[in-house]
């Protein structure tokens, strides 16, 4: 059984810093094709090392987009806010000045603000728990990938 290298999935040298490059690089090495049954059970440790690969894939793709949901709600709330607080500062206030009403504009565009850097460290101290097992993975994908590729052949 001969194992390829899909040119199209290695990264560029500018991608390499990207941490999802880098594993996509390293899942390039797969086996073209199973033959027999005893490809099917030397590979499938692969297969299962390269399924874990792609479900930690998953769970730090599907982090970012609850993230990027987040994000667009506090933005979307944060910009009612400062409209709402840039329209008390020009006409409302000069004529009629509320200190109170003022003050808890600023504190919920403040608050907001919080949201969003919260939502940041949450998102970031999430991936991070997940980035050494998946480079861990990654390493044993690596090394079943050679040693299949020894046992089999080329």
């Amino acid at each position: 059984m001969q194992f390829e290298e899909t040119l199209s999935e290695i990264p560029k040298k500018t991608d390499l810093n990207d941490k999802v490059a880098l594993i996509r690089y390293i899942l390039a090495y797969r086996p073209c094709s199973m033959v027999n049954l005893a490809d099917d059970i030397i590979l499938g440790k692969v297969r299962m090392l390269k399924a874990s690969l792609e479900q930690m894939l998953g769970l730090i793709a599907e982090r970012e987009k609850v993230r990027q949901n987040n994000l667009k709600s506090i933005e979307s709330e944060l910009f009612k806010v400062q409209a709402e607080l840039f329209i008390y500062q020009c006409i409302v206030y000069p004529i009629s000045p509320d200190h109170k009403r003022k003050s808890n504009l600023e504190r919920a565009l403040s608050d907001l603000e919080k949201c969003r850097r919260q939502e940041e460290i949450g998102c970031w101290q999430d991936t991070l728990k997940l980035w050494p097992e998946l480079l861990k993975i990654a390493g044993y994908y690596r090394a079943a990938v050679r040693k299949s590729h020894m046992i089999i052949g080329s």
